[in-house]
């Protein structure tokens, strides 16, 4: 005896098997979202349902080390090749800062552009009024804090970026003059906060 359509659906749904048939999705490229970004709220854990890490092929071949580890070749229309930075600190917040002994990166090493307090300035550069004095440490003045920014080196390519480096780590790339203590900058608290009511303590 031949089952009718409406019996073998009862059957198929009786056993627990299910069965749809739908249109497959056009082919097409993963959208940068889907493929460079974190999931977003409510997607803290893709892997749940599949889906795996966003950033699970790029770490494991080495071509990232972080989920968010842009290159310029990942942003739609940028250019594919991407510039390299080195983030200058002052190592010292008690003396004079004179500058940098860019002499000691020759040939390849040299970086194709050096930014200074004094470029932000001549650029414009503004910084919200949470950062108090300035942003990179000016020449001739003593860093407002140990680690404070005094230059910003760019590199066209990668491997001098890497050798250039470590030829900076060690002491004497970052000039220091006399010694003058360090600043002194007024209470954090009182410049922000002003007493309107209540009793004084």
């Amino acid at each position: 005896m031949r089952p009718s359509r409406r019996q073998f659906v009862k059957w198929v749904s009786a056993s627990g098997i299910a069965l749809t048939m739908s249109r497959l999705a056009p082919a097409e490229d993963t959208t940068f979202a889907a493929s460079q970004t974190l999931p977003g709220r409510n997607k803290w854990n893709p892997a749940a349902k599949g889906a795996g890490r966003v950033d699970g092929a790029a770490k494991v071949t080495g071509a990232k080390l972080y989920a968010s580890d842009f290159r310029a070749a990942d942003l739609p229309g940028w250019p594919a090749k991407t510039a390299h930075a080195i983030l200058i600190r002052a190592p010292d917040a008690t003396h004079v800062y004179t500058g940098l002994d860019i002499a000691r990166l020759t040939g390849a090493l040299q970086p194709s552009v050096v930014v200074t307090a004094a470029d932000l300035v001549r650029a414009g550069a503004r910084v919200p009024e949470f950062y108090t004095g300035d942003l990179f440490c000016p020449v001739g003045r003593t860093p407002i804090y140990l680690g404070q920014p005094v230059a910003l080196l760019m590199f066209e390519e990668f491997d001098a970026y890497d050798a250039a480096r470590l030829k900076i780590r060690d002491a004497g790339f970052v000039k220091f003059a006399e010694e003058t203590g360090a600043v002194v900058l007024p209470d954090y608290g009182a410049n922000r906060f002003t007493r309107v009511a209540g009793a004084t303590p």
